[in-house]
């Protein structure tokens, strides 16, 4: 029993193109161009698939409910690392290190809106819709 139901997902799986993980993993991978599939603990740790005592994804969870571990990206610790690797040139221009990426979910929701630079389908929030709070930050 696999746990991923979808016809298109189980397809990307048998071709060995499916890859998940949090929101650093998405950031580093696009921001890599595609070439590094990372994330670090915490960030693991929230999806409820991590085992921090062992310091590795749960292999017992993950047999229990068929979820495939080769789709899963690498845990590394950043502190260890020194850089977790290069941005592509072709984002900003030049080539710029990855050092660390700090990305809880209240950070990525508070700007994504403005991070069209990487193709995410979100808009950023007319005047109308936006908070009194929000106003300091522009």
């Amino acid at each position: 029993m696999c746990f991923i139901k979808s016809e298109g997902m189980q397809f990307l799986l048998r071709e060995g193109r499916l890859a998940m993980g949090c929101m650093d993993t998405y950031l580093v991978w696009r921001l890599t161009g595609g070439q590094m599939h990372l994330t670090e603990a915490s960030s693991a740790s929230s999806t409820g698939l991590y085992n921090p005592f062992v310091g590795g994804w749960g292999t017992t969870i993950l047999k229990l409910i068929g979820f495939p571990l080769g789709v899963l990206p690498d845990v590394v610790d950043p502190s260890g690392v020194g850089q977790l690797g290069d941005v592509s040139e072709e984002v900003f221009g030049f080539p710029l290190k990855i050092g660390a990426v700090v990305c809880g979910l209240m950070i990525c929701l508070r700007i994504s809106p403005y991070c069209s630079y990487l193709s995410w389908p979100i808009r950023r929030p007319q005047h109308s819709e936006r908070h009194a709070w929000e106003e300091w930050v522009d």
